[in-house]
């Protein structure tokens, strides 16, 4: 330590030197402290006896300004009066600027500022030290002091070091500047989303809480994150040894225009001495919705009858925040949404279980939101169909139609999925064996007919089932008005049907012969079972083929008289088979008939004259067609002894043709014979055993 004394007054002025690298702020006092109301609140005032005052702004007075004062009496040992300024903690005082006036009576007082912990004397004047020195004066001209290392307060102080102390001392500091140096920059702590790692989107205001402490109190906080940056600064007061705060402030950070992905966040704040600490962060950005899904209903989309969903898709490939949610809503086919929730979880891909407010369709939209908040209820355009139905359809017989009674119809009702078939039954009254009918719907109804050309004579019942979309089944065999649904057959007027060829007596045969090529004319007379004419009737002709098949010809229709006519080519045997359908309330009829053409063959001798032992060659060709596949049977027969006889066989080919030699032997005299070929009915061949013309042929004999 270098002391200086300045000797006009015997003032002593210790020089202390410059810390290195010093980050120093001022705390200013009373008349140095205009700009802060001339505020002297960084120094405290202590001491056990005398004044201890403060008056500021000075004005220039020679009692004014940070004051303390022990006057007018005699002090005893150790009375002192003072005003002290501490640091803020891990802060040094290096230099003090000091303007105002001091004075003593006598060498026992010290009129000073003194260095703590040091105890060390800045400036003034000490006790036993230039005992002709009473006072200092330097209100006009204030001067720099420095103080030793380490010094952490400094006091103002007036003390009676001897036993006894006349009156008195004063001392009056009207500019009071103190330089502290502060090496602890601030400490920064950072909340909320954005700095703590989680995903965040600009579609909500982002903010990051920042705690910044010091021990000289912070001026400014800023936050940086890509392009942006924002600083708030914060008003300090000079006049107190912490000039700022500790600030927890929550700075807005916006995001929005940031692309999606990780950034860098960083946070900085700067204390009163300008010390700066920065704490940087990762920040994760995400502004862009999830891509819309395609739901799928577990099991498929058809109607249920249990309220129980499970719902499941696939999620898009994450671009940057993970899928952690998923939104849905429940919406009829009006638009209305009864139905909203939300369901929870890393990497969501299905909701197990979901319900329908009540019966009916619906349609599920589902968007998904990611970790950053973004949910965007407009990308729910796919959707997937919902359907519940827990109720079986409505049966019920109608009644019967007076003007159609063989027409049964059941309404069908369900007022959900709707009826998927349905089904009508009949079975005599008091048997045990149900027969189904072909049941048709339309519309809302089933509908079948009873086929009474079917079914006998009888009283009847039905019974009707049904099964909806969803599965659900319903059975019936009442009316509305709860009767049974019954029906007595025959329900329509019996007819009767004729057909055939009429005959000179008064009848109609159902079963001819007829010569191939032959045209064949047919009757027919069509009537109620009382012989009433039924007129404008369609007679319809099938012919029955092979296995059991029929072939509709054509149709004929009945006069006024219920008369009617078919003519017919005998071009080979038929079975025919006449019909009349009936009407809603006549009865429908069938007739047989059957029309039997025989085969036909030509025959031909080369020679009608001849000599026993010579030969004869018979020729023909089959003129009913068609043949048989492997050739038509030719039987040669002659006639002998009163009858036709066969001597022998011979097969016609593929072309109908066919001959026969015969060589005669055993004549004696002259003999005429009768020859003839007969074609025998066969299988696969649409004739009846037919025979040729008779041929003779002469025959001389020894």
């Amino acid at each position: 330590m270098q002391g200086l004394v300045v000797a006009a007054c015997g003032l002593l002025i210790l020089s202390m030197p410059h810390a290195a690298a010093a980050r120093p702020y001022t705390v200013v006092s009373c008349d140095s402290a205009g700009v802060f109301g001339y505020s002297s609140a960084a120094w405290e005032p202590f001491g056990n006896a005398g004044n201890a005052y403060k008056s500021c702004p000075s004005g220039g007075g020679p009692t004014a300004g940070i004051s303390n004062r022990l006057v007018g009496s005699t002090y005893s040992g150790f009375s002192h009066s003072g005003h002290g300024i501490t640091a803020p903690p891990g802060a040094t005082i290096t230099h003090v600027r000091w303007a105002g006036r001091m004075a003593r009576n006598n060498c026992r007082w010290a009129t000073y500022l003194r260095a703590l912990p040091s105890g060390a004397v800045v400036m003034g004047l000490p006790t036993g030290s230039y005992c002709d020195t009473t006072g200092f004066d330097n209100r006009g001209w204030p001067m720099t002091f420095a103080a030793p290392g380490g010094t952490t307060r400094l006091e103002q102080l007036i003390l009676c070091a001897a036993h006894q102390c006349l009156p008195g001392a004063t001392m009056h500091a009207q500019i009071l500047e103190v330089t502290v140096d502060d090496p602890i920059p601030p400490s920064i702590s950072l909340g909320g989303p954005l700095a703590s790692g989680q995903w965040v989107s600009g579609r909500i205001r982002q903010f990051v809480g920042v705690t910044a402490r010091d021990n000289a109190g912070v001026r400014d906080v800023s936050a940086s994150l890509g392009p942006r940056a924002q600083t708030e600064s914060y008003p300090c007061n000079f006049a107190q040894p912490s000039p700022c705060s500790d600030r927890a402030s929550l700075l807005e950070i916006h995001v929005g225009d940031l692309r999606d992905g990780r950034h860098s966040l960083t946070v900085s704040a700067t204390d009163a001495a300008g010390n700066s600490s920065s704490v940087v962060r990762d920040a994760y950005v995400d502004n862009t919705a999830p891509d819309p899904v395609a739901p799928t209903v577990i099991g498929g989309g058809a109607w249920r009858r249990t309220n129980h969903f499970g719902i499941a898709w696939t999620n898009p490939a994450d671009r940057a925040a993970p899928i952690i949610g998923a939104h849905w809503k429940i919406c009829t086919t009006d638009g209305s949404c009864p139905s909203r929730g939300q369901r929870d979880g890393p990497n969501i891909q299905g909701l197990p279980s979901l319900r329908v407010p009540a019966p009916g369709e619906y349609q599920l939209h589902v968007w998904l939101q990611d970790a950053a908040g973004n949910a965007r209820e407009g990308s729910a355009a796919i959707s997937t169909a919902l359907r519940f139905d827990p109720e079986p359809p409505a049966l019920t017989f109608e009644p019967t139609d007076i003007t159609d009674p063989l027409r049964v119809v059941v309404n069908a009702v369900d007022n959900h999925s709707g009826v998927a078939r349905g089904e009508i039954e009949i079975r005599a009254t008091g048997t045990s064996t149900w027969h189904e009918l072909a049941t048709e719907r339309r519309g809302s109804s089933l509908v079948a007919h009873v086929d009474d050309e079917r079914f006998r004579k009888s009283a009847y019942e039905f019974r009707a089932h049904a099964v909806d979309q969803a599965g659900n089944e319903a059975s019936t065999g009442r009316r509305a008005d709860g009767s049974a649904a019954t029906l007595r057959l025959p329900a329509r007027t019996d007819t009767r049907l004729a057909v055939g060829v009429r005959r000179r007596i008064r009848r109609l045969d159902s079963s001819v012969i007829a010569r191939a090529g032959r045209l064949v004319r047919l009757d027919g007379f069509l009537a109620t079972a009382s012989g009433q004419p039924i007129d404008g009737a369609t007679i319809e002709a099938l012919e029955k083929r092979s296995r059991r098949t029929l072939v509709p010809l054509r149709f004929a229709t009945t006069g006024t008289d219920g008369k009617f006519r078919f003519i017919l080519k005998a071009a080979r045997n038929r079975e025919m088979l006449f019909r009349y359908g009936g009407s809603a309330r006549i009865g429908a009829a069938t007739t047989d008939f059957t029309m039997l053409v025989p085969a036909a063959t030509s025959i031909r001798p080369d020679r009608r004259h001849l000599l026993n032992g010579q030969q004869v060659l018979f020729t023909g060709q089959v003129l009913t067609r068609p043949l048989p596949t492997q050739g038509k049977l030719v039987e040669m027969q002659a006639h002998f002894r009163g009858r036709w006889r066969t001597f022998s066989t011979v097969r016609a080919g593929p072309n109908g043709r066919w001959r026969f030699p015969y060589r005669f032997g055993g004549t004696v005299g002259r003999v005429t014979y009768r020859f003839r070929a007969r074609l025998p009915a066969e299988g696969g061949y649409p004739f009846i055993s037919g025979n040729s013309g008779i041929v003779k042929v002469v025959v001389l004999g020894n």
